[in-house]
């Protein structure tokens, strides 16, 4: 079967746009501008019909898939700093999808220091792995065993503070692999001026 494409359809009516220019100058301008008119549609339904074949070959079942977004996250957290106990710290991970996170890995760590403090994060060697369900939540909690009780002055004074950071990775339904690194920072029981509140985490800048 016989298909006009753009080039085909670009070149009748580059003709018949032609013609119409001729007519136009020649003898009569109405009849000269419809003949232009009548060129310049088959020119913009050629246009039409190359970009139909484009964005079917791009959506079409050889394509490559689109990647999908991220959906699993760190929602919660708090930092419960009384006054002369160890700081217990803990953090919420959610699958905020429709979709299994499957092959699941969640590696963090917490501690405490100045706030341009940036220490290496530290991969553990063996972590076991798992599937989060669509709405379903992890936590992990953690105690500052070894608490200096002075330490409450350098927070109070904004000289240190407290970091949570990790990395979570895991695959969707397609087998693409997510990687959601993350960092943390909190100011325990006296917020930070960054406008954390008190036992809450925020995102470091």
């Amino acid at each position: 079967m016989f298909e006009l494409g753009f080039t085909q359809l670009g070149i009748v009516g580059g003709i018949i746009l032609a013609i119409g220019l001729y007519v136009m100058a020649e003898h009569s301008k109405v009849a000269g501008l419809w003949i232009s008119y009548a060129g310049l549609m088959i020119v913009g339904a050629g246009a039409v019909i190359q970009l139909q074949k484009v964005l079917a070959q791009n959506e079409g079942p050889g394509a490559a898939p689109k990647p999908r977004p991220d959906y699993v996250f760190i929602v919660d957290g708090t930092v419960t700093n009384i006054a002369g106990q160890s700081p217990v710290a803990s953090i919420v991970l959610k699958n905020t999808g429709q979709e299994n996170a499957d092959g699941l890995i969640w590696m963090a760590q917490f501690f405490f220091g100045e706030p341009k403090a940036n220490p290496p994060f530290e991969k553990p060697i063996n972590v076991s792995k798992q599937t989060l369900g669509p709405g379903q939540i992890l936590s992990y909690q953690y105690t500052f065993d070894k608490w200096n009780p002075t330490w409450d002055d350098l927070i109070s004074r904004n000289e240190a503070m407290f970091f949570a950071i990790g990395e979570v990775r895991y695959r969707d339904e397609t087998g693409t692999e997510h990687i959601y690194p993350y960092k943390f920072i909190s100011g325990g029981r006296f917020g930070l001026p960054s406008g954390i509140a008190p036992g809450k985490w925020g995102a470091a800048p």
